[in-house]
């Protein structure tokens, strides 16, 4: 007697297989690299980084590397795969400022003695320094107006917490003024940052945008955008009554042939305001992304997918071309 049954086709076998170990490569990939790319490294005590020499901190998140002076709110940034690049970006001054444009009250660029704390949480590396600083009029170096407290911290993200933490590729820099000795109630601040390549020769630093919102350094010889520096373009200022206020900064950019100058001008809709917190960032040039991975990691993964399109259409047409697995078999009547 014949009956229908059904028998497993071999090439069946191979097929699923195949499709099995290019599928968990593919996935194993996709677990693997953002992992590795985004493995934290933090160090201490750093000498000789590059062309840079410190003795202070240094941290790096797989993608930025950040540099710190020991004795001064100073950073040095790149990315963390490129060598003999970077920019540098420090506060040298705070003044206040008339409506007519004089200066009636300066931090004096020497005589600054830093505190250096490492706030370093779970999610951000944080390199915090803090000074009460005098404050003198323009035209006499000794003379006192009062002390202000500077609080400058550098923070770079260890990794992405969506809605916590910002770009992996940017350290924002929040700058803290308190109690500053104003003079007048028409003055405003001018808080003065001063950029220059970590590595004099290798860049320069490009026209700022159109609305001075980013400058970005150059590499001599590729032409390529390395590094930027975008300032905020708004602080939060507290009076001594009411609550908190946003209040304009405005970016004055003066370039160099060694480096760059930057005046942020704080508005003055919080008159003789206490407290100030203001946000600017510096940060890498990355390749293009997606859902947070470089290309080049796509590509890898893509090739594996590519595989796969291969040997399923490759398996279909050797099924197609076998007997079907609908096969008469034998039984013998008993």
């Amino acid at each position: 007697m014949r009956s229908l049954g059904r028998r497993e086709n071999p090439r069946h076998r191979a097929v699923a297989g195949a499709l099995s170990i290019a599928a968990a490569l593919s996935v194993g990939l996709l677990l693997v690299v953002p992992s590795a790319a985004g493995a934290p490294r933090a160090s201490a005590g750093i000498g000789v980084v590059g062309a840079w020499t410190s003795s202070g901190a240094a941290w790096s998140n797989g993608v930025v590397l950040c540099v710190f002076e020991p004795s001064a709110p100073e950073v040095a940034v790149s990315a963390s795969n490129l060598a003999n690049s970077g920019i540098s970006v420090g506060i040298t001054s705070v003044e206040e400022v008339s409506a007519t444009g004089a200066v009636t009250g300066i931090t004096p660029s020497d005589g600054m003695s830093w505190t250096v704390t490492n706030r370093t949480s779970s999610l951000w590396y944080d390199e915090s320094y803090s000074a009460a600083v005098r404050v003198a009029p323009p035209a006499s170096a000794t003379a006192t107006l009062g002390t202000v407290d500077l609080r400058v911290d550098f923070l770079l993200p260890i990794t992405y917490v969506e809605g916590v933490t910002e770009n992996l590729s940017a350290v924002t820099m929040q700058l803290s003024v308190s109690g500053w000795p104003w003079q007048a109630s028409e003055d405003h601040l001018v808080v003065n940052l001063g950029l220059s390549p970590a590595f004099p020769g290798t860049e320069h630093f490009a026209a700022p945008t159109p609305n001075g919102s980013v400058v970005a350094s150059v590499s001599n010889q590729s032409g390529r955008s390395l590094e930027y520096f975008a300032p905020g373009i708004e602080a939060v200022a507290q009076a001594t009554t009411g609550p908190a206020q946003s209040t304009p900064v405005a970016p004055t950019w003066t370039l160099g042939a060694a480096g760059a100058s930057l005046a942020l001008a704080v508005g003055t809709s919080v008159a003789e305001f206490q407290t100030l917190n203001y946000t600017a960032h510096v940060g890498v040039f990355l390749p293009a992304t997606v859902a947070g991975l470089p290309l080049s990691d796509y590509v890898v993964v893509g090739g594996v997918a590519a595989l796969v399109v291969i040997v399923v259409g490759f398996g279909l047409r050797r099924a197609r071309r076998s007997p079907s697995d609908l096969v008469y078999v034998e039984e013998e009547e008993a």
